[in-house]
C-alpha cells in the first residue's frame, strides 16, 4: 500500500465499497464457514464425551437421560431441557441441528448413536425372526449361555 498522504492511498470514504469487493466477501464468507464448522465439531466432540463419561455408552445415555419414559424420541424442548439442567457448556441448538440429521424435529437412538442403534435393530430383528418376540427370546438365550452342569 501507499503512505497515507499519498494521492492512491485509501480514503476513510472507500471503506464501505472495500467492504462489498468480491473477495472481501468471500474471505468472510469462509472465515465465518470455518468458524462455524470448528464450533459444530466442538460441540459434538464434548456432547460425545459426556454420553461416555456419564452413561459408558450411548444407549444407556439414550435411556437414561435422553428419553427416560420410554417414548423413543426427544424433543428439542426435551433435549435443551437435559443440556439446561447438567449445565452443559455448549449451545444446545447447534447440538440440536448436528443431531437431528433428517429435520423432522424429532430425535430418535438412531440419529442419536446411529452404530449402537443400528446393532439393537438387528437384534431386535433377530429375536422377532426367531422367536416373534423379544421377550420371549430372552428365556432360551439365557439357558443357552449357562454353562453345562
Amino acid at each position: 500500500g501507499h503512505p497515507a498522504g499519498h494521492r492512491f492511498a485509501p480514503r476513510g470514504w472507500h471503506a464501505p465499497q472495500i467492504e462489498t469487493l468480491p473477495e472481501v466477501v468471500i474471505e468472510r464468507r469462509h472465515e465465518w464457514k470455518e468458524r462455524h464448522f470448528i464450533r459444530r465439531s466442538e460441540t459434538y466432540a464434548m456432547f460425545n464425551r459426556h454420553i461416555v463419561q456419564t452413561y459408558g455408552n450411548g444407549i444407556r445415555a439414550w435411556r437414561k437421560g435422553l428419553d427416560p419414559n420410554s417414548t423413543f424420541a426427544c424433543t428439542r424442548g426435551n433435549l435443551q431441557q437435559y443440556c439446561r439442567k447438567l449445565n452443559m457448556e455448549f449451545d444446545s441448538a447447534i447440538l440440536w441441528n448436528i443431531l437431528d440429521r433428517d429435520g423432522d424435529g424429532i430425535l430418535r437412538m438412531e440419529e442419536v448413536v446411529p452404530q449402537a442403534g443400528a446393532a439393537l435393530a438387528r437384534f431386535w430383528k433377530w429375536a422377532r425372526d426367531n422367536w416373534g418376540t423379544c421377550k420371549a427370546g430372552w428365556a432360551p438365550i439365557m439357558q443357552a449361555s449357562r454353562p453345562p452342569t
